[in-house]
């Protein structure tokens, strides 16, 4: 498959001289009078009606004294020409290689979704992208990949394209909200305001209330569709006066999402990275040192260490005493489930009618 370059010719941009052409024949006045006038050559006017030559400032106040049309529209003019010129030459430099991309990103997903607009040609596809992913080539994306800390797991199958997509997408759509500068110090409060709202079944009052909550302690949160070929859990992007915060609905299970969500919070709080860090799916995970804290936190946010343990201790994992704990904790059953299941507990299928799917 090759670049389709048949709609990226500059002859079908319009040169400065089509205007300069018009406003002479407005005016009933010959290329060659317009050269006395402005002390330029026939030969050069011409040129520059032609879109062979550049209308340079000079020319421009040339032509303000000649027409009385003002230097600043004849350099707006040429200026907006070159600039599509430009375009479209580099838009004709597209390599093989960079095209070659388009197999590893899902841009009928983005152009779906709305991200990028519907145009005709690959070489139009790839400008979208560019512009997209916020980059000058789609080749360095791969650079870009390594930048990034990743939660990594050899039992993942990733791509890295798709990946980067959905975290633009997430950075795109927490743009739109409006948020107060973040202060990590008052992260506390916003997880005792969550607490209030983990009882609720439907998901998208969830994501409204925790979209309020956050927004008043500097973290721009937002829930985005899944990418094929993305595995990600979950996302988390420092700015300079604000955080972002992104999760896929990749498990509909409340208790997945809950714990997904405070297993989040848990980085940020941990300082765990610099700029921006990307968590993959938590079924097929490595427990490094910060995932064990992360993880540690989110459990103890919903039930505190040695309540869990006490309940442990007890060894009675029967939906009765599974419900009379998460009773007396006040979270769903679902959470305790969800947690002895990731620790072994019972087995991974275990008691899943405990576990109810957002609605």
């Amino acid at each position: 498959m090759t670049i389709d370059k048949s709609k990226l010719s500059p002859s079908l941009l319009i040169p400065p001289g089509v205007s300069l052409q018009e406003i002479l024949n407005t005016k009933n006045m010959s290329q060659k009078e317009l050269a006395i006038r402005t002390g330029l050559t026939t030969k050069h006017l011409n040129q520059i009606i032609k879109g062979n030559k550049s209308l340079t400032c000079s020319t421009a106040i040339k032509l303000e004294n000649a027409l009385g049309v003002p230097a600043s529209f004849w350099n707006t003019l040429e200026a907006n020409y070159s600039e599509e010129r430009l375009k479209i030459q580099e838009l004709k430099s597209i390599t093989q290689k960079e095209f070659d991309c388009l197999n590893l990103i899902p841009h009928k997903e983005l152009r779906k979704f709305g991200f990028i607009e519907e145009k005709v040609g690959s070489a139009f596809l790839i400008k979208e992208l560019r512009n997209f992913f916020k980059i000058n080539n789609l080749l360095n994306l791969s650079k870009l990949a390594n930048q990034i800390t990743f939660r990594k797991s050899i039992k993942v199958n990733r791509n890295f394209y798709s990946i980067l997509a959905w975290t633009r997408m997430c950075e795109i759509e927490a743009s739109k909200i409006e948020v107060k500068e973040y202060d990590v110090k008052r992260i506390n409060s916003a997880l005792s305001e969550i607490k209030n709202i983990i009882m609720l079944n439907d998901i998208n009052i969830v994501i409204a209330k925790l979209t309020l909550i956050f927004s008043k302690y500097g973290i721009a949160f937002k829930v985005t569709r899944n990418l094929a070929g993305a595995p990600v859990q979950g996302m988390i992007r420092k700015l300079s006066k604000k955080v972002i915060l992104g999760l896929t609905m990749n498990d509909k299970y409340a208790d997945a999402f809950w714990f997904t969500l405070i297993h989040e919070i848990g980085h940020l709080l941990n300082s765990d990275f610099s700029d921006l860090f990307i968590d993959l799916d938590f079924s097929s995970r490595e427990l490094n040192k910060k995932e064990k804290q992360a993880d540690r936190f989110a459990n103890n946010f919903f039930i505190p260490e040695n309540k869990y343990n006490s309940f442990i201790l007890k060894n009675d994992f029967s939906e009765t005493g599974i419900i009379k704990f998460a009773k007396e904790e006040n979270v769903l059953p679902g959470i305790v489930v969800g947690r002895l299941q990731r620790e072994g507990k019972i087995q991974k299928n275990s008691h899943n009618g405990l576990r109810f799917k957002f609605s």
